[in-house]
């Protein structure tokens, strides 16, 4: 089937053919193109904000215990940032008068500072509280980790990096990093914060294939969902104003209830933009402590987001394109628009209960897949009705056999030459002409071999004439053409090369040579007043081509007309 032919052919099967075409190309290109990935991302987005309005965090948030660094507190406490090491000391040694579980600091340490008592404070500070883990980060490939005389002193240190999408969104965090050989490198702050808060020794995490983390103690296991890559779509349940935050000043300066930190994980990290470590979130821009406690909430709710495998989302990607065609194709423009309407309503509807439950899938898919399908049946539905009435207008002016035009209409098309004729005082000439003893063709070779004849006379016949030129099949073995604005002698050119093309011929199947007789008339003529005329006057110029010995042409003229007698024999 062609393509002009599967598109003539308005089919319910054409239709559901386009909506698995629709499915496919989405799936295996769209979707990995960054523009719609992005778009496809931006519609999770739009779902996290939404349900963040709707989701509680459950009783872990009491929990956790934010400790912000911002500008007021630089203000209180008269110091610049970046602060001494110092500072932190006294920080530590002040949440650990009140007995937290383990404590988080947000903050690399990295080299030596300048005055070393400080380094040494901090460090002696780090080793008596014993519960104080520091942040690492990727600057791919290096890992940098914190200056050997904290991370010896600390309980030690994770990572704190986040992964960014094309559009720099953080929307997952590293939870484990694998050197290319697959060796451990590290887990991340945020799980080792957890696994301390549950009494869960580090050595108990154990990476299960390639999707799925366990940590366990006697008394708790965790079994965490992952990327291939080792990163965890971090789940946004809680901005700054659902968790417990006390500036750090208040912490200095003691003024707060000494309960807040008993038990509790405590993390330490920068609020301020001004110190440069704020991300873009689905929530939007967001200091990076947040999306560390999300992350540590998260684990210790064991409230993970889960994502439909590809292949099932793509699965369900084609059953909705399918059902959307067979809709559309069945239903007019207007009720097909409803239905339109009505179903991206409700799948998006049931994306975001899914969302609720934490079960991402491709959200963005029907908002895309869907209008377009819509768009491209209805156009093929009222296209391909065109078409097929065009097709059947064709079959009715066209010979079957030879695919110029009938009888009927090329009387039409002589009725509209005389009128331009009389009215633009313009000419045009008629040629009619039939194959000489056509009747002992079919005879001797039969009608099958008749009917190659005609077709192979009909392929000359175009390349004699002009495309302007009408040519129709008179009936049986007469052939007829329309020839408007053309001198005699151009004419008579033209006709020759039909004859001499013919009689040079070979007919597949056909022996002998093959020829044409040819009447010619050119008109205006006085004698010839209406098509009648004209078809009675050249098919005595015919006759008088046969009565001459056949294979050749017969102009009309008055004489002919005059004594021209009307053969019975058609030949």
């Amino acid at each position: 089937m062609s393509a002009l032919q599967f598109w003539r052919k308005s089919t319910l099967k054409n239709a559901i053919l386009i909506s698995i075409l629709f499915s496919v190309i989405y799936t295996a290109f769209l979707v990995h193109i960054p523009y719609f990935n992005i778009l496809k991302l931006k519609t999770n987005d739009f779902f996290c904000r939404l349900a963040y309005k709707k989701k509680i965090p459950g009783s872990q948030i009491d929990n956790i215990v934010l400790i912000s660094i911002d500008d007021e507190s630089n203000k209180i406490i008269g110091k610049r940032w970046p602060w001494s090491r110092d500072v932190y000391a006294c920080l530590i040694d002040r949440i650990n008068q009140y007995h937290p579980k383990v404590i988080g600091m947000d903050i690399a340490f990295l080299g030596k500072s300048q005055k070393i008592e400080t380094d040494l404070f901090f460090a002696d500070s780090l080793k008596k509280a014993g519960n104080v883990l520091l942040a690492a980060y990727f600057n791919f490939p290096d890992y940098i980790v914190p200056c050997e005389m904290f991370s010896e002193s600390a309980l030690g240190y994770g990572i704190i990096n986040n992964s960014r999408d094309k559009d720099l969104c953080a929307r997952r965090a590293q939870l484990i990093s694998l050197y290319n050989t697959g060796e451990l490198i590290d887990y991340s702050l945020g799980l080792k914060l957890v696994c301390s808060y549950f009494g869960i020794p580090i050595k108990n995490i154990k990476r299960i294939g390639l999707t799925k983390i366990e940590s366990f103690c006697p008394d708790k296991k965790i079994q965490i969902p992952i990327c291939k890559d080792g990163t965890i779509f971090v789940n946004y349940i809680a901005g700054r104003e659902r968790f417990l935050v006390i500036p750090v000043w208040k912490v200095l300066k003691e003024t707060f209830s000494p309960e807040i930190f008993k038990d509790k994980i405590v993390i330490i990290g920068a609020f301020s933009e001004a110190f440069h470590d704020i991300s873009l979130t689905p929530l939007g821009l967001k200091p990076g402590v947040i999306i560390l406690a999300n992350q540590v909430l998260m684990l210790m709710e064991e409230n993970f987001i889960k994502e439909i495998p590809f292949v099932l989302n793509s699965f369900i990607i084609l059953i909705l394109a399918i059902v959307t065609a067979i809709f559309v194709f069945r239903l007019n423009i207007f009720m097909g628009a409803i239905f339109l309407f009505f179903e991206i309503f409700v799948l998006e509807f049931i994306g975001f209960k899914m969302f609720m439950y934490n079960l991402w899938g491709d959200f963005f898919a029907p908002l895309l897949i869907l209008p377009g399908l819509y768009l491209t049946i209805n156009l093929y539905k009222y296209s391909a009705l065109l078409l097929e009435q065009g097709y059947l207008k064709k079959q009715a002016i066209t010979d079957e056999l030879t695919g110029l035009y009938t009888y009927r209409y090329f009387q039409g098309a002589i009725k509209n030459e005389f009128e331009k004729t009389s009215r633009y005082k313009t000419s045009f000439s008629f040629v009619i002409f039939d194959v000489d003893h056509f009747k002992s063709i079919n005879d001797t070779y039969g009608h099958k071999t008749g009917n190659v004849v005609l077709r192979k006379i009909s392929d000359i016949m175009r390349n004699s004439f002009r495309k302007t030129d009408v040519l129709a099949r008179f009936g049986g073995d007469e052939f007829c053409v329309i020839i408007p604005l053309v001198d005699e002698v151009n004419l008579l050119k033209m006709v020759n090369k039909l004859r001499k093309s013919v009689e040079e011929t070979k007919f597949p199947g056909v022996k002998k040579k093959i020829t044409i007789s040819i009447g010619v008339t050119l008109l205006p003529e006085p004698k010839i007043l209406s098509a009648e005329k004209l078809f009675e006057c050249s098919d005595i110029a015919l006759y008088q081509a046969k009565k001459m010995g056949r294979n050749r042409i017969c102009v009309f003229n008055s004489e002919l007309f005059e004594k021209g007698e009307m053969s019975d024999d058609k030949f």
